[in-house]
């Protein structure tokens, strides 16, 4: 995917502006979401993706989002007539075709359409941490380190004093693998294989894995 496409029409585009006027939102399915946040991943700089093949280094050197508009009518077949390009530090450049310069009331209808549509869909982008679910691994981690302590500290036949340190140094190499295994190594191998991986497959592998890396995003920092 090298970038995103809106296809409309005269129709599609008075529904759009019945929308906007309504205030209503741009309802994403998951399997769309799941493929415009796997589209953004792939567009990620390289430092922040460990290995992908060279085509795909290409994609990631420009570190930018394309979404197109393409119209179609009665009178011609459709075509491309505009074209924003944002990258991740906020620029955003502009292509517009000579005929939606000439005609006015398309340029404003379309564009209208166009913008909407593109902050539609950024604001749904970034993954969702702050949920209950979002506590699942560190409780969990949490949870197999205190029972792992308190097994070893009745098992070791040793003094209350040295279970006690042993405990204390379980649970500080709990935290430093947590932290470098965790939040570091496994976050980036999901990112790899979504984008050029196992998880990068479908659509459904892409919810899957997405909803994965939700799960390290936010508590695992």
């Amino acid at each position: 995917p090298w970038q995103v496409c809106f296809c409309l029409d005269a129709q599609a585009t008075q529904e759009i502006e019945q929308i906007i006027a309504s205030q209503s939102r741009l309802v994403l399915s998951p399997t769309n979401l799941a493929n415009l946040r796997h589209y953004a991943l792939l567009h990620l700089s390289l430092e922040q993706a460990p290995s992908r093949s060279l085509k795909q280094q290409w994609a990631a050197s420009q570190s930018s989002l394309t979404f197109s508009t393409q119209y179609s009518s009665e009178a011609q077949n459709s075509t491309t007539l505009l074209r924003s390009t944002i990258d991740f530090q906020g620029a955003i450049s502009q292509q517009v075709q000579q005929q939606l310069v000439d005609d006015p009331a398309l340029l404003n209808s379309l564009s209208q359409a166009h913008y909407w549509l593109i902050s539609e869909i950024i604001t749904q982008l970034p993954l969702k941490s702050a949920t209950w679910y979002s506590w699942l691994i560190p409780v969990v981690w949490a949870m197999v380190t205190l029972v792992m302590s308190i097994l070893l500290g009745y098992l070791l036949p040793v003094s209350y004093f040295l279970k006690a340190v042993v405990c204390v140094g379980i649970l500080c190499l709990s935290k430093a693998i947590y932290q470098t295994v965790i939040a570091k190594k496994f976050k980036s191998w999901v990112i790899q294989q979504l984008i050029d991986g196992f998880l990068a497959q479908d659509a459904l592998k892409r919810q899957l894995g997405l909803k994965l890396l939700s799960l390290l995003v936010g508590h695992t920092e």
